[in-house]
């Protein structure tokens, strides 16, 4: 959960409005924030947990703008709550959190932020019961399973409100500027970050700078809601202030997971960037101080400057580089200590991948050892995931992998192989016993044919597989 940011606003107008749905009903209720990217939706739907919290009530916050994430937060959800068992998919898990939401007595909330798909949420949402659920978003298509309520820009008396509380007195230029960046949240923040300074700015300073950054594209228009100029100006002034090691830090972070990158991962060498960066509000920082995020709209604007500098493959495997050092290290011993970190590399993972496979087919060469790089990562997390015998956890990473390891090296290099091999591992433990032997059995010719019958690989391959088929096939006769 985000913590409070600087001379931060409640609009208590539109606090009151959920106060009033959620106290009206005396079964469960639902409410969506929903406006454009930057108008706060966020932090109220934060402001609103933390007022929870302090009244006792228990606050789930679940990022939901992607399946893996909302799969990520439910079954984290589900595991702190002793309600997940090891053979449990995520549809199992859903039904498990819904009736257990709908069967408590006690008041609870649930916040899905980010959330970008109603069908994906409808299973999770209780019908009746004491649970209260708050939703973030821009679609709304989600006026079917909740309430509205429309989150706008500040006003104009909300916007010099703002500015005045966060950056001291008034120079007479803050409505000015607050038009220019057409009173929106995000924009305002960077923008009272760098009148602040060092060095202090005026507003006459600032707008002559703003001006004078130029935006060669700006950013993309979802759902009929533009963004002005000012905004993508604003952030990459800022972002152009920063030093060399937090705008690197902000490109790795920027191309990792939406839902925020732990300090684990960064290390302590990191701190300086991250304070800088948070100075500026181009990063905003979880309420226990463990994680950072990057807002959607940076996050838009630094890769899409990178794309066009041509070293978003650079940031790419730099971050792929972070990932595989966290997750390579971690001992069989040691993996269950590390279960956290190793969902979060998943997590990561595929974002990375994802940020690979929007790269245009054209300029795919050089994001190539990136790419390999990103799939090493992926499957070094199936592989502890299958150490764990978590095999329903390990199958989507490991046929991600193998998918991947096709398209990039081809059906038969050795490192795709040894992909299929982790896949049938991973089918075994998840129950797919026939799966599994025919894979080995698959492997096994393979890697003879490719790598010699004598190879380590091939015999290892070898091992494996017929001890599954007899196993089966025993199985199947105790079963008649």
């Amino acid at each position: 959960m985000p913590r409070e940011p600087k001379a931060f606003q409640p609009r208590s107008d539109l606090s009151e409005r959920i106060d009033k749905l959620f106290s009206a009903r005396r079964t469960a209720a639902v409410c969506a924030l929903v406006g454009g990217r930057g108008v706060g939706k966020t932090h109220l739907a934060a402001a609103y947990a933390r007022r929870c919290i302090e009244r006792g009530v228990p606050v789930a916050w679940l990022h939901a703008e992607t399946v893996d994430q909302l799969h990520g937060s439910v079954d984290q959800l589900a595991t702190e709550a002793g309600l997940r068992n090891d053979a449990d998919d995520p549809a199992t898990v859903a039904r498990k959190v819904r009736a257990w939401l709908q069967e408590r007595r006690e008041p609870y909330l649930v916040v899905f932020d980010n959330a970008t798909d109603p069908d994906l949420l409808a299973p999770l949402l209780p019908s009746h019961g004491r649970a209260r659920v708050l939703i973030t978003t821009n679609d709304h298509s989600f006026e079917r399973l909740a309430t509205m309520v429309a989150v706008e820009e500040f006003t104009e008396a909300e916007a010099v409100k703002y500015l005045r509380t966060r950056v001291g007195a008034d120079d007479g230029g803050f409505r000015s500027l607050a038009e220019e960046l057409d009173r929106l949240p995000l924009a305002l923040g960077i923008a009272a970050a760098a009148l602040v300074g060092p060095p202090r700015l005026s507003c006459e300073s600032y707008l002559g700078r703003l001006h004078a950054t130029p935006i060669e594209v700006l950013l993309a228009r979802p759902r009929g809601e533009p963004y002005p100029t000012g905004v993508a100006q604003a952030i990459m002034l800022s972002v152009g202030q920063t030093g060399p090691e937090a705008a690197r830090l902000l490109g790795e972070l920027s191309v990792l997971s939406t839902s925020g990158v732990g300090f684990e991962l960064l290390g302590p060498q990191a701190e300086p960037a991250l304070a800088e960066l948070g100075a500026r509000s181009l990063v905003t920082f979880s309420r226990s101080d463990t994680t950072a995020f990057v807002h959607r709209l940076v996050r838009r604007a630094v890769r899409d400057q990178a794309g066009r500098d041509r070293t978003l493959a650079e940031l790419i495997e730099t971050a792929g580089q972070r990932l595989c050092v966290a997750v390579e290290d971690v001992s069989d011993q040691d993996t269950w200590r590390k279960f956290p970190m190793i969902m979060a590399v998943a997590e990561h993972g595929a974002a990375l991948w994802e940020a690979v496979e929007q790269v245009p087919e054209g300029e795919f060469a050089h994001m190539r050892a990136a790419a390999e790089l990103v799939l090493r990562v992926r499957h070094v997390v199936a592989s502890h995931l299958v150490y764990l015998n978590d095999g329903l956890r390990a199958v989507p990473v490991a046929e991600a992998v193998v998918r991947g390891r096709e398209w990039l090296l081809g059906a038969e290099h050795p490192d795709t192989l040894a992909a299929l091999h982790t896949l049938a591992h991973a089918f075994e433990y998840a129950g797919q016993v026939m799966k599994a032997a025919a894979l080995y059995q698959r492997v096994a010719a393979d890697r003879a044919r490719v790598l010699g019958d004598d190879h380590p690989d091939t015999l290892w391959s070898r091992a494996w597989w017929p001890s599954r088929t007899r196993w089966e096939a025993g199985r199947r006769r105790r079963c008649r």
